[in-house]
């Protein structure tokens, strides 16, 4: 997957980059990400892979925190979920999201929900946003 960071060749200052980390952690829309993006770009130029991996772990973080979803945890074969107090707000909803069939996913008996994964990182991961977008839209 490559790096996840603002390497100190596209913004030399510790300092600066420090500030980049805070604001871009405070973050909480896609128009906020998206706004943060152009001012990476106008101060500092086009900005390598390891920011743009950053700036997709961010994307996902932002839909995330939407879905009242903990924690990821992406593996080689599938992503873990876990929801904030180990439950989703909509069961009801979840339930009828996951009988659809558009993606492969199931309950652990530790209430923690597993997408299955199907294909390349970049692949799962564009999956796993459409997934939490759709619980996003069930709050």
């Amino acid at each position: 997957p490559g790096s996840v960071l603002l390497p100190k060749d596209y913004v030399a200052s510790l300092e600066l980059r420090l500030g980049l980390y805070r604001r871009l952690s405070a973050l909480r829309t896609h128009d906020a990400l998206e706004d943060f993006k152009a001012e990476l770009e106008d101060r500092f130029g086009p900005y390598p892979e390891a920011v743009h991996n950053l700036l997709s772990v961010m994307r996902l973080k932002i839909v995330a925190q939407a879905a009242c979803v903990e924690k990821i945890d992406i593996g080689t074969k599938a992503s873990v979920i876990t929801f904030a107090d180990n439950q989703f707000p909509n069961a009801q909803g979840l339930l009828e999201l996951m009988q659809k069939g558009a993606f492969v996913c199931r309950f652990r008996p530790d209430q923690k929900l597993v997408l299955v994964r199907s294909g390349a990182l970049d692949v799962h991961v564009a999956a796993l946003e459409r997934f939490l977008t759709k619980l996003a839209a069930l709050l």
